[in-house]
């Protein structure tokens, strides 16, 4: 890995004046009644028949399984990956993308980003791409925001950098009650008619122990849905060195991970479905079908209050928390914020 100057463990990223100049000068105001506002991302693969299986917070030592399972149905998916973990475990994001998966950018600590100030939310997704593009070579394209909060300043900013932002319309909520996940999905990709984008998590062993099964359920399913990564339902590049010349700055010239062994195949979307957020068009059908689909799924509007109490993974002081530490202190009902103090005392 190079030599950038990056943030130690998770801990909130350090704006840079130079960064905000160029991606963060002449953003929209904030419209405080909409806090999601996802018609404008996408939220679904357009095909009817099409799964993006996507999996967040990682890489972490549980990813292993998730990339044994996916490997033992010849299934490639995309992996939201945070900087810090990453830092943490370089050698496994390594071998995702060796393995041909997509990787895409869930922020350097997972904070929210409306909730900091746009010098650090900036420096939150740079730093992320820095160490992605330091550890495999590659600058991802793609970017799932944390507890799928933005607002039109953010949103903005985003596309100054030419990210294009995911969110989902099936949301298995495994960080909350992992008895329902399996369920959740087979009724889906049993009963389903329109494209799919789910929301999964792969860093706590309890939720990976139901991952091969949902996999399974989705391969099997009497709907007929093909999983694959969202870059390709989108027949849309899964990376971009564009991002440094946005930004206006050089690229960290860290040693690259092997190409992968099987990158993921660019399926074309239908022409009326592409739902993407580089080039938004809150007016299309496709998006109003998609946004359709993510409120009758009940993402955009429950997620704010299940989100907001969603599980931080990470030790607020310096390396990332075991998922079995976390685990514990969640499962007794304690907030997010009292359950990091207990973590933090105990290691």
């Amino acid at each position: 890995m190079g030599q950038a100057n990056y943030p130690k463990g998770v801990v909130m990223a350090n704006g840079n004046p130079e960064w905000t100049k160029a991606v963060g000068s002449g953003l929209p105001a904030v419209d405080s009644s909409n806090p999601y506002g996802w018609a404008d991302d996408v939220i679904a693969c357009p095909g009817p028949k099409q799964w993006g299986l996507t999996y967040d917070d990682g890489p972490s030592p549980e990813t292993p399984k998730v990339l044994d399972a996916l490997k033992s149905h010849d299934i490639k998916a995309t992996f939201f990956v945070v900087g810090a973990q990453v830092q943490a475990y370089p050698d496994i994001l390594k071998k995702a993308y060796q393995e041909g998966h997509q990787i895409a950018l869930h922020t350097w600590s997972h904070k929210s980003l409306p909730e900091i100030d746009l010098d650090s939310a900036i420096a939150e997704v740079v730093y992320n791409a820095m160490i992605v593009k330091d550890t495999i070579g590659v600058t991802p394209k793609f970017i799932r925001v944390p507890y799928g909060k933005i607002n039109a300043p953010i949103r903005k900013m985003l596309h100054n950098l030419g990210l294009t932002i995911v969110a989902w319309n099936l949301d298995t909520k495994d960080w909350r009650d992992t008895a329902p996940i399996v369920g959740l999905i087979k009724e889906r990709a049993d009963n389903g008619d329109s494209g799919v984008v789910s929301l999964q998590h792969d860093i706590d062993a309890k939720v990976i122990e139901h991952i091969p099964k949902s996999i399974e359920v989705i391969v099997n399913g009497k709907a007929g849905y093909k999983a694959m990564p969202v870059s390709t339902c989108l027949g849309q590049k899964a990376y971009d060195e564009g991002f440094w010349t946005r930004l206006g700055a050089a690229p960290p010239s860290g040693s690259a991970a092997s190409s992968p062994a099987e990158a993921p195949a660019s399926a074309p979307a239908t022409s009326a479905a592409t739902v993407t957020s580089a080039a938004p068009a809150p007016d299309s059908a496709a998006t109003k079908a998609a946004t359709a689909t993510a409120q009758a799924s009940g993402t955009a509007t429950a997620h704010s209050s299940a989100e907001s109490t969603q599980k931080s993974t990470y030790d607020a002081e310096a390396s990332p928390i075991s998922s079995s530490a976390y685990s514990i202190a969640t499962s007794t009902g304690i907030c997010v914020a009292a359950a990091l103090t207990i973590i933090s005392s105990v290691f």
